[in-house]
């Protein structure tokens, strides 16, 4: 099945064990919730092949919003290896702190847009 599939039937998974947990969801909006237009030019930063640059050139959404999407994954994957240490997960640990490293290149992460000479 393809990724867009995934996305949905785990996100289907989430609705419903927020729901037996009594969490008050809109089910079929929190499933819409899921930016699947982002999915594909993050999918590409995360696994390296292409330049930020290149990205841009293959999506029609706007820069700073990709580049937002990719630090707030980044923001996610160090929660994520906080839990999974708090746990004693230290292989999942080391798998999220190993991704997020990966990710941390090029624009998306650079201190400032604005370089000085």
């Amino acid at each position: 099945s393809s990724l867009h599939d995934i996305i949905n039937k785990n996100s289907e998974r989430v609705a419903d064990v927020l729901i037996e947990c009594k969490i008050p969801i809109d089910k079929e909006k929190f499933i819409k919730s899921f930016r699947m237009d982002y999915m594909y030019p993050v999918l590409n930063w995360t696994q390296g092949e292409k330049t930020f640059g290149d990205i841009c050139k293959d999506t029609e959404i706007y820069e700073g919003s990709l580049i937002r999407v990719i630090r707030r994954l980044d923001e996610l994957l160090k929660e994520l290896s906080e839990c999974a240490r708090l746990i004693g997960n230290m292989s999942l640990k080391e798998k999220l702190e190993s991704t997020s490293k990966k990710i941390q290149r090029g624009i998306p992460f650079a201190a400032s847009l604005y370089l000085s000479n």
